[in-house]
């Protein structure tokens, strides 16, 4: 009599690898059943430890024992499927010897041979397993007739899941190409079978799937048996190993080539592009590519691979999007890399067409996650700046678009200079390209020998790209060269400063030591020489022959170069420039009884003197802001200093560097050492200190700059560089600050605030969005 096999089957918890998936075979004791249902469990077949011993050393004899001691002895059949499990060859020889039964039911009592459905699911769980061994000793034992069931008699019967031999083999636990072989041999095709067993779908209810596809899906370990999968189907002709490659499961559409590249199966997605070179093309019901499929799962090896035979990065689903809009930015950041190495102007396109296109607002949100990561992690930030240097054509096309977005910090401030230059080259450059003019300085009166005797004489003069600038020394020598007309930049811009030349000075210190329009100017010229010099800040912003080290405030740029209105800025905005006039405005604001403060301020709607009070003190800080703004650069000089850009640049070109990143570049950077800076810097010792200045001695020198002025309001160091800032420069590391929020500054401190990041790649992160987007971070609009 059979036993039951619940009652037999053993709790797995004391194997040494209880991660194994076996199978319970559950008897069907219906007399038309014939099938066995296979059931992943973390249990191991068994038949009582003892009988589990004799089939583990497959021992013949000790198993007879061990049936023997058991209360009802199983029939053959459920031995033999307890015996493929562990491969016990001579147990399979020993219960085949009488032969098999075809026909009949599965649990006739007396018979001695197995059940051609026992035999099956004895073959599909050795299959599984990779015991070829076993597979061979049943097809030596009862004939390749008998084995080799594909032809007249329909095949062995399937698993649970309606798949043959193959697809139980396809990805055997030993990744056996030999094993798959001898499924293949036994599922021999049934005469006029035109497509090879790898093209067979299985009746999976989770998806169905052919062998190609499981074995393709199992890792590059199974590459052999994917081989031996390929080489079966050969003998179809090509045409069956095209269509094996390419086959659709019914649910989603995937191929196995789709499996192969979300796998990460390097080996087989090799093979199926060497049969099929335009298999990396074959779309799924979404349309979606194997590139689509192994972005999103980062696969970099894979995708290198798909991007070096072809595979197109703009190639779109029926949403719209491309394969980097399916990448995981944030754990595969190698595959996000490959798909930036090229077409970036042109994803970045595609990209904008999905959001224009789409109604319910999904491609936007996803677009604007991408282009935040693209914007804030570094490694992608430089990626594609890279890939813009490399091909500088990509640059037009890929700064209309994100200009148009709000989303033109992408690109970094080099790539935008030079694509400041070259539009104006290509609008206005063109036909002065050839021409140069000569011209020498005094050393002595720099500024006023250039305003006076070059530029009142011809006005148009800094509109050429080439000019020699000499300088002619108190001696009389005369030098010229690219020395020379640094140095007479650079005396230019002292003289403009110099609170000793009264009759050449346009500028002053604030607080925060940068430069703001200095008041109270009497001489007619003034307004004239302020728009030459908007003009000579335009000429070394557009050339880059020389700079103009004067670090303005950061309120004096966003009214020049962004032409923003007084009423635009806040008390914040001007506490680094006029600590002590803002701090006084903050107590105003905070007394609960203004008016017994007896303070008066002129309102503009009357321009007359009133009195402070409850009432109007939101147009008292109005116009104290008004005041203050003014005070740094009053109207008049704005337009006096614009009328000068804009004769020699468009508004359009103005607006392609933010106001501090102009100022960067019209002022220039010097060279900072982070040692240095470190030696003099206050801050108290951390993990995040060491990571900061880690992330500090990588940058290159503009990011030094940036983050100089950044956290003091100035691109450049005073004479006695760091030692000689006052009050030092330092840093504080903030334990509750919202580790979500980008670093501030008070400049006004020359101190730089930072929440506490919980890695070095996040502070870096962080830090250089803060640097390179402002401390709003990025936006996309």
């Amino acid at each position: 009599m059979d036993v039951d096999d619940e009652s037999i089957v053993e709790d797995d918890a004391s194997s040494s690898d209880s991660s194994e998936l076996d199978f319970v075979v559950d008897d069907d004791e219906d007399e038309t059943a014939t099938e066995v249902d296979f059931t992943p469990r973390r249990t191991r077949l068994s038949l009582g430890s003892s009988v589990d011993e004799a089939l583990s050393i497959d021992d013949v004899a000790a198993l007879k024992r061990a049936l023997s001691r058991l209360e009802e002895t199983p029939r053959p059949g459920r031995v033999l499927i307890s015996a493929a499990a562990h491969n016990a060859i001579n147990v399979a020889s020993e219960f085949l010897a009488n032969g098999i039964r075809v026909n009949g039911q599965l649990n006739e009592r007396g018979s001695k041979k197995p059940h051609i459905t026992d035999i099956a699911d004895a073959l599909h769980i050795a299959c599984e397993r990779g015991n070829v061994d076993f597979v061979h000793a049943v097809r030596d034992q009862i004939g390749l007739a008998q084995f080799c069931r594909g032809g007249d008699t329909g095949g062995w019967p399937t698993s649970a899941t309606g798949g043959t031999l193959v697809h139980s083999a396809a990805d055997n636990e030993k990744a056996s190409a030999e094993c798959v072989a001898a499924a293949i041999m036994a599922e021999s095709p049934p005469k006029g079978r035109v497509m090879p067993v790898a093209a067979v779908f299985d009746e999976d209810a989770r998806g169905a799937r052919t062998p190609l596809m499981i074995a393709a899906g199992a890792g590059p370990e199974w590459g052999s048996c994917v081989e031996a999968l390929l080489r079966d189907a050969r003998t179809y002709g090509q045409r069956a190993v095209r269509i094996a490659i390419r086959c659709q499961e019914p649910q989603e559409g995937c191929s196995a080539v789709h499996i192969a590249a979300v796998a990460g199966n390097v080996v087989c997605l090799e093979k199926f592009l060497k049969e099929d070179p335009s298999c990396l093309k074959v779309k799924d019901y979404n349309d979606s590519t194997p590139l689509h499929w192994a972005s999103m799962e980062g696969r970099h090896e894979t995708i290198r691979v798909l991007l070096e035979k072809g595979a197109n990065r703009l190639a779109i689903d029926k949403m719209g999007w491309i394969p980097l809009l399916y990448a995981n930015f944030h754990e595969k950041s190698e595959a996000v890399l490959y798909l930036l190495e090229k077409q970036v102007s042109e994803q970045l396109q595609t990209m904008f067409t999905a959001v224009a296109s789409e109604d319910d607002g999904k491609s936007k949100l996803q677009v604007q996650k991408v282009l935040n990561l693209l914007a804030a992690k570094p490694a992608y930030y430089d990626a594609i700046n890279n890939c813009i240097r490399r091909d500088m054509s990509l640059l037009g096309p890929v700064m209309n678009m994100l200009r148009e977005c709000g989303a033109i910090t992408i690109i970094n401030l080099a790539n935008r200079v030079s694509f400041l230059r070259n539009t104006w080259l290509n609008e206005y450059g063109l036909q002065n390209l050839a021409l140069s003019k000569s011209f020498t300085l005094s050393a002595q009166d720099a500024w006023h020998d250039f305003f006076v005797n070059v530029w009142s004489v011809s006005p148009k003069i800094l509109k050429i790209r080439h000019l020699s600038w000499g300088l002619r020394q108190p001696s009389g020598d005369v030098s010229v060269g690219p020395g020379p007309t640094r140095e007479a930049f650079s005396l230019m811009a002292n003289e403009l400063c110099d609170g000793n030349r009264a009759d050449r000075q346009l500028f002053t210190q604030d607080d925060a030591r940068t430069y703001k329009r200095k008041e109270g100017i009497d001489r007619p010229s003034v307004l004239k020489e302020l728009q030459c010099f908007g003009e000579l800040l335009a000429h070394v912003v557009l050339f880059g022959s020389a700079v103009l080290p004067i670090p303005f405030s950061k309120v004096f740029l966003r009214r020049v170069i962004a032409n923003e209105k007084c009423d635009a800025f806040t008390l914040d905005d001007l506490a680094d420039v006029e600590p002590a006039v803002v701090k006084s405005i903050k107590v105003v604001l905070e007394t609960d009884d203004v008016e017994s403060l007896c303070l008066t301020f002129i309102d503009p709607t009357t321009n007359e003197e009133t009195d402070v009070t409850k009432a109007n003190l939101q147009a008292f800080k109005r116009q104290k802001i008004r005041e203050m703004v003014s005070s740094i650069v009053d109207d008049a000089s704005v337009h006096a200093i614009r009328t000068g850009l804009l004769q020699i640049m468009r508004k359009s070109q103005i607006e392609v560097l933010a106001p501090e990143e102009f100022g960067l570049v019209a002022a220039g950077s010097q060279s900072i050492d982070p040692k240095e800076w470190r030696r003099h810097a206050s801050f108290s010792p951390s993990p995040e200190m060491e990571w900061f200045w880690d992330v500090v001695e990588r940058m290159n020198n503009d990011d030094k700059s940036r983050l100089l002025q950044f956290s003091t309001g100035s691109s450049l160091l005073p004479v006695g560089s760091f030692a000689a800032l006052c009050p030092p420069w330092s840093i504080e590391v903030g334990l509750h600050r919202d580790a979500s929020k980008l670093p501030t500054a008070w400049t006004c401190f020359n101190t730089l605030q930072m929440p506490r990041y919980p890695s070095k790649e996040l502070l870096e992160e962080r830090l250089f969005c803060a640097l390179r987007h402002g401390s709003a971070g990025f936006a996309f609009a």
